[in-house]
């Protein structure tokens, strides 16, 4: 059966619900040393090489499934108007009431950017009555346009366009029928060249592609494309086969969107420049304590507030983006 998640009243497959609170969870964890001073922070860079990356894959994973069916203007028009709705009506409303500017959200606009692009050329395909495979290419070469003020929107490309492509051709269904011990070694595989390529990553916000290609230096962006996608399969066998169940903490993980813009926006109000507030701690251990318990903090006010915007229709549909 093909992935499909497209609203609350959906059928929720368990292991992406899942997956999605876990790559949660870790946004969040790498966005809260923001609120301690602390030099000895080292877990932020292990994190930055996989949790964008995961989310972008399963945002392709969950995603190909609708842009497949558009076949006309009118599919490509609903489909763009319920994205818009959807991912940008939050993020421009959210940005535009407490920070006063366009957009605060560089993840929500680079995903949409994806979305409609990548929708678009699948319509193109359609209209030109050629193979949609070129769809992915035509995609593929959005890597060498650096689209101004959308965090480095070069980036997860690849990441993005695998999710989609594993969703065409029903990876899923074909993983079903393979032996545990063999999904295992895949599992460990995966894990195993993201722990050996570690070493030589560089981060992305550093080291962008069209910097990389000034200074003849891709194989940085090629490096981290294997890290990033070994890493989002592996996660993602790892909860298919392991994980694949509903519990009382799967909701979270549809609800991804509205925790990413509140835990932001309360970042972004406790920033420096608003209250000039952190706590600085000096040492290794305390300054990890500090950073795990305001982790902590920061993920309880976040999913107290999910759940208070959720109980009015605006709010969660202005803020949480649920409009079904």
């Amino acid at each position: 059966m093909p992935i499909e998640i497209e609203n609350k009243k959906s059928r929720r497959i368990a292991w992406i619900d899942n997956v999605k609170l876990f790559a949660m969870l870790y946004v969040i964890l790498y966005h809260s040393s923001a609120l301690v001073v602390n030099e000895y922070y080292y877990a932020g860079w292990i994190i930055e090489t996989f949790n964008m990356a995961l989310f972008f894959f399963l945002s392709g994973l969950t995603s190909y499934h609708s842009i497949g069916k558009i076949d006309s203007f009118k599919s490509w028009f609903v489909f763009s108007k319920k994205k818009f709705i959807r991912i940008m009506l939050p993020c421009l409303f959210v940005s535009l009431l407490v920070f006063q500017k366009p957009c605060s959200f560089w993840f929500l606009l680079t995903l949409f950017y994806y979305l409609i692009a990548f929708a678009t050329f699948h319509y193109i395909c359609t209209v030109l009555k050629i193979s949609p495979n070129w769809a992915f290419l035509l995609f593929g070469l959005l890597i060498l346009i650096d689209v101004p003020k959308m965090g480095n929107d070069q980036e997860f490309i690849i990441s993005f366009a695998a999710g989609l492509f594993l969703s065409k051709i029903r990876i899923i269904d074909c993983l079903s029928e393979v032996p545990k011990n063999k999904l295992n070694w895949a599992i460990i595989g995966g894990f195993a060249i993201w722990l050996l390529l570690l070493p030589f990553y560089q981060s992305f916000y550093l080291n962008q592609f069209n910097v990389l290609w000034h200074n003849h230096t891709l194989y940085v962006f090629g490096i981290r494309q294997i890290i990033e996608l070994s890493f989002a399969i592996a996660c993602c066998l790892l909860f298919m086969k392991y994980y694949d169940r509903l519990t009382k903490f799967s909701w979270m993980g549809g609800a991804t969107l509205g925790m990413y813009i509140i835990h932001v926006t309360i970042l972004t109000l406790l920033d420096a420049d608003h209250l000039n507030w952190a706590i600085d701690a000096h040492g290794h251990l305390w300054g990890n304590i500090a950073e795990i318990v305001g982790f902590i903090v920061l993920t309880i006010v976040t999913i107290l507030l999910v759940k208070l915007l959720e109980k009015w229709k605006w709010t969660d549909m202005l803020v949480l983006g649920n409009n079904q």
